[in-house]
């Protein structure tokens, strides 16, 4: 079901935002309460990030004025981030997860239980550490979510297996998942659903070579 309406990969999605003539009327409609941005990159981050941003925040970068018109409009309320994986293999930087703490408008929520104990030993990672990364989401574990009016949900271990709907997105079906002792990721046979009608897949990109 990922050909549904308000379904979008992060290049496209990105692109748009970004003043990329080719994406210039992919017109996502941001019309919703409701977003689900899929992956545990610095790319979904930023798309997730974005989002919960107040026009007052998105009027001072250089994003294309008419995302800055679509998002300062947007009656979004919940923006949840699912990564089938888990705090430990997540891929994004420290300083992508600490501006969650700056938002205007927006609280952070991450549950604590799928966080690792401190004893546990965490590795460098090169532009960063996950212990920089573990730190910064245990600082968001004590958020109720009533703080402010928008809320990001940063989730692990959980996949979409579906897209819900007709012509249009209306939810994503969910698989729990469990890490296997090699580090491979292996769904559990639990399902859960997320009423959303936007979905941004940040899962990667394949490029094209051009031509000579």
């Amino acid at each position: 079901g990922e050909d549904k309406e308000g379904v979008f990969g992060s290049a496209g999605f990105v692109g748009w935002y970004n003043c990329l003539p080719e994406e210039r009327d992919l017109n996502p409609d941001l019309s919703t309460e409701t977003a689900v941005v899929i992956g545990a990159g610095n790319v979904a981050l930023d798309v997730a990030r974005l989002l919960a941003k107040t026009g007052d925040e998105v009027r001072v970068t250089d994003m294309s004025h008419y995302a800055q018109d679509a998002i300062e409009e947007s009656p979004l309320k919940d923006i949840y981030i699912y990564a089938r994986r888990g705090p430990m293999q997540a891929a994004f930087t420290h300083k992508e997860i600490k501006e969650f703490g700056d938002l205007e408008n927006a609280v952070t929520l991450v549950d604590a239980d799928v966080l690792p104990l401190d004893d546990v030993d965490l590795v460098d990672k090169g532009r960063g550490s996950q212990q920089k990364n573990i730190d910064l989401m245990r600082g968001y574990t004590g958020n109720t979510g009533d703080e402010k009016p928008v809320r990001v949900h940063i989730n692990f271990f959980a996949k979409p297996v579906e897209v819900l709907g007709d012509a249009a997105v209306t939810g994503l079906r969910m698989e729990k998942t469990v890490l296997q002792d090699d580090g491979s990721c292996v769904g559990t046979g639990e399902f859960f659903e997320v009423p959303c009608n936007l979905v941004v897949a940040c899962i990667g990109t394949h490029g094209e070579p051009m031509a000579g």
